[in-house]
């Protein structure tokens, strides 16, 4: 089975075609089989004790579906069981961690999990061959078919985020990735009996419809979709109180939905189309033939839990009080057409007029080839090249749209949708040698009341790198002109440090920064090359000193007045207290004396410093920012801290994760969004809501965790075994998903060491090691020593006895946190001789036996952290 992403954005973007409806009630008249030539081929009445696994397959997983869904599929029967007929796929309510994807799925590992708050089951007409846990699973795909007539009784669940599903998908993909093969939905609801305003007439209205879709085009996100809604009219029926038959005819060219046997919408072949690469690797198109849809597809059942779709329409998100919700399946039923394997000579056509014909979508132009060894590398000159597709991330609200026509790229945002051209299918290009040259294009602003736009490229990684464009910069000319746009890359690369560039995949993005609005419009974009030198990252090692006893190298103290009365603002710096005083909405701040600075390897720290308030005016808080440049700050209130405010005239420490100053982008209007490797002021100090202040502030430091093993071992370390004196070819080290088994005999010892030169981890003085620990086997050991080495004799040891967690016990995992100070009070405790210096560290965190014996244990999440 191909890497897929199954039903992302499915019914999402609203506006990448309407979405008719039709309303009316129920058709009574029972199906009849015979009368048009239909023979039954699979059926599943439940009428037994189990789930026949014959038939289906649970999937196992917790995604999310492509969709932020609430829940984990599961095979409990919890979640899914047979009972009188009927079977029920259950959503409940609990917290629930499974593997990411599913065992037959490429990208399955046992060890990534994650975490949802609901449980729910989805299934597949397929049986298993072989599921054993930890490998990929095969499957009996007999249960598929190519035309029929497919027929399920179901009662549907209510509220809120509630999501049943009752679709299909294709069982080889024969033409490339989800949705190049096509996706059938028979039938889907969201939020049935919640509320929703009618867009046409403006009236709230009890939710009461389905909808039959299909999606197809080309690999997300270059998919498109076409369907119709169901509306049951009355508002006193609702699929959610009673069984209702949903149903669709497949035929070569054509497809019909149904419910209760009204046929109420048809969509065919000149509406449908699929982009795909032949056996050479030429783009050909569907050319009006019946692909996607001409191949095998299976059918699923699910019930998901919010997501991009249920939980942004009706009344958001999922209802606080659905603990349960229910999906009922009476049978399922499918027949295919006995004198003629196309099905078209069984099908129901229908008198015109009585349901809807859906028109589908227009079929865009075919991707061109693109030069990556061109200078420039031409990315859009009236058509697209590259194989790259115009695509958008929505807001949920429908607004965003986009177009190319008249050899332009033209963009409509609407509160904050992102627009992007994507490599087709995940196809990604090596930028690496336009990493030092030029991104240009033409540019001018039609419309909107937005402050400006972020423009960029990504990588597979998610990496963004970007500028924002203000209006004065490229929009003077307004409507009546065009404005060239020349930036440099790196400039673009100082907002995303560490960025990938042999991996790029989204070769142009771009996102409205404030306003409710923004029309632009875009042409010629090009790269061109040059030799890029990245910056350097880790320039600080693990505590930048902004403020000791003076000042911290490449820094200076800076007072910005506000609107106030300036004359009475002051700043000084005696014996290592700046204080300051500013009226009116200045500030006070320490900043660097050579414009930007890259602090992004600070990301996971600490922004440290102890203040005390001398006068507080009339302030209604203190706000502490790191600032790169307006609108890009972020700030924390000292209200919010776990300190709070200090009182008048008495000195309080403060410890702020960075990580906070980036989540809070400027609060004041939203606009921002904090880029560490852009800093100007790292620390200032402003009165919230323009007031008065004088503050004291001294010891600011920016302190960094040192991750020595996470996934893996850090730049420059690396495990060691050492041996002891008793059997050493007994002796193991092994690291596998992010953990390291060791085992040694007789006096060895495990470590994670600097695998050159030893390391000056002296700024780590007042940091904790912290890790987690689980002993396999302690073996004769009557203790576990942990140690940091600068060589022998002046080592450092901490006895887990001695930690407050003190020795784990039946091999259950514990997390220790034990000072680095601890390490160096116990200067080689065995004979004293010792000094351990932090340095010259050569083994930066050591595992021994204690008494010598032989010992078997697990370490992961290796850090030293402040």
């Amino acid at each position: 089975m191909k890497n897929i992403k199954t039903k992302s954005t499915s019914l999402l973007a609203m506006s990448v075609v309407a979405l008719t409806f039709i309303s009316c009630k129920p058709f009574e008249k029972p199906f009849d089989p015979d009368k048009k030539g239909w023979t039954l081929v699979f059926s599943d009445e439940f009428d037994g004790q189990y789930i026949d696994d014959n038939k289906w397959a649970f999937e196992v997983n917790c995604w999310g579906g492509g969709n932020n869904e609430a829940q984990c599929y599961t095979d409990r029967p919890e979640n899914a069981y047979v009972e009188d007929g009927v079977l029920t796929i259950k959503a409940i309510r609990e917290a629930y961690t499974g593997p990411v994807y599913n065992p037959d799925d490429p990208r399955y590992d046992p060890s990534n999990m994650n975490t949802k708050s609901f449980t729910s089951a989805r299934l597949r007409s397929v049986s298993p061959v072989e599921y054993i846990d930890g490998q990929p699973a095969q499957f009996n795909f007999e249960n598929d078919w190519k035309y029929g007539r497919f027929e399920i009784r179901a009662k549907l669940p209510s509220g809120q985020g509630t999501w049943p599903a009752i679709w299909m998908l294709p069982t080889d993909w024969e033409f490339g990735g989800w949705a190049m093969s096509g996706e059938i939905d028979i039938m889907e609801a969201v939020n049935l009996k919640s509320t929703y305003v009618d867009e046409e007439t403006g009236e709230t209205k009890v939710e009461n419809r389905v909808h039959g879709t299909l999606h197809y085009g080309r690999a997300w996100p270059g998919n498109v979709y076409s369907g119709v809604e169901y509306d049951f009219g009355d508002e006193r029926i609702n699929p959610s109180d009673d069984f209702h038959i949903y149903s669709i005819e497949w035929e070569e060219g054509a497809i019909r939905w149904f419910v209760d046997n009204h046929h109420y919408a048809t969509q065919t072949q000149e509406g449908w189309y699929t982009h795909y690469k032949d056996e050479n690797g030429v783009w050909r198109s569907s050319e009006m033939t019946p692909a996607p849809f001409n191949q095998n597809f299976h059918l699923i059942m699910n019930l998901a839990m919010g997501g991009n779709w249920a939980a942004n329409v009706n009344e958001g998100g999922i209802d606080p009080a659905i603990n349960e919700a229910e999906l009922l399946i009476d049978y399922v039923r499918v027949y295919q057409c006995e004198k003629d394997e196309t099905g078209v000579a069984c099908g129901s056509k229908g008198k015109e007029g009585s349901y809807t014909l859906e028109s589908g979508v227009v079929e865009p132009e075919l991707p061109i080839a693109a030069d990556f060894n061109a200078d420039p590398l031409v990315i859009f000159d009236g058509q697209l090249a590259a194989n790259w597709q115009m695509a958008k991330w929505d807001d949920a609200d429908g607004g965003d749209e986009y177009a190319i026509r008249d050899g332009l790229i033209d963009l409509k945002f609407d509160q904050t949708g992102v627009m992007y051209l994507y490599g087709d299918q995940g196809n990604t290009f090596d930028a690496t040698p336009y990493g030092g040259g030029e991104y240009r294009f033409k540019i001018r602003w039609v419309d909107g009341d937005a402050t400006g736009l972020k423009v960029g490229f990504s990588n597979t990684a998610g990496s963004f790198a970007h500028v924002v464009l203000d209006q004065q910069y490229f929009g003077m000319k307004g409507a009546e002109g065009w404005t060239d746009v020349v930036i440099p890359v790196s400039d673009m690369l100082l907002n995303a440090p560490g960025f990938d560039l042999t991996s790029v995949d989204i070769s142009g993005k771009f996102e409205q920064v404030g306003g409710s609005q923004l029309n632009i419009q875009i042409k010629d974009l090009q790269m061109s090359k040059g030799e890029y030198v990245p910056i350097e990252t880790d320039a600080y090692g693990y505590e930048l000193e902004l403020l000791t006893e003076t000042i911290g190298s490449g820094f200076d103290a800076y007072l910005y007045h506000g609107y106030g009365e300036a004359s009475t603002d002051s700043l000084t710096i005696i014996e290592g207290v700046m204080s300051g005083q500013h009226n009116g909405g200045g500030n006070i701040s320490i900043g660097s004396t050579s414009g930007h600075i890259d602090l992004s390897a600070f990301a996971q720290g600490q922004l440290n410093f102890e203040l005390r308030i001398a006068s507080f005016g009339s302030a209604a808080d203190v706000l502490v920012k790191m600032d790169g440049g307006w609108p890009n700050v972020g700030d924390v209130a000292l209200s919010e801290t776990p300190t709070g405010m200090p009182t008048n005239n008495e000195w309080h420490s403060y410890s702020v994760n960075v990580a906070d100053f980036v989540a809070n982008n400027n609060r004041l209007d939203g606009s921002g969004n904090f880029e560490l490797s852009h800093v100007i002021n790292p620390f200032v100090i402003e009165a919230f809501g323009g007031g008065d202040l004088h503050v004291d502030v001294r010891n600011v430091t920016l302190t960094r965790p040192l991750h020595l093993l996470s996934t893996e071992f850090a730049a420059g370390f690396d495990g060691f075994l050492y041996h002891g004196y008793n059997e050493p070819w007994t002796d193991t080290l092994t690291i596998s998903n992010g953990v390291m088994n060791g085992t040694h005999s007789g006096g060895g010892n495990i470590s994670i060491g600097s695998s050159g030169a030893a390391v000056d981890l002296s700024s780590l003085a007042n940091a904790d090691i912290a890790f987690d620990l689980r002993i396999v086997n302690q073996g004769s050991a009557s203790d576990v020593l942990i140690k940091i080495d600068s060589g022998w004799p002046n080592l450092g040891d901490v006895a887990l006895s001695e930690t407050s967690q003190s020795m784990p016990i039946d091999s259950n995992w514990v997390s220790y946190a034990i000072p680095v100070s601890q390490f160096v009070a116990n200067n080689n405790r065995l004979d004293g001789s010792g000094v351990l210096n932090l340095s010259s560290v050569i083994n930066a965190f050591v595992v021994e036996a204690f008494g010598g014996g032989d010992l078997e244990v697990e370490v992961r999440n290796v850090r030293y952290q402040f």
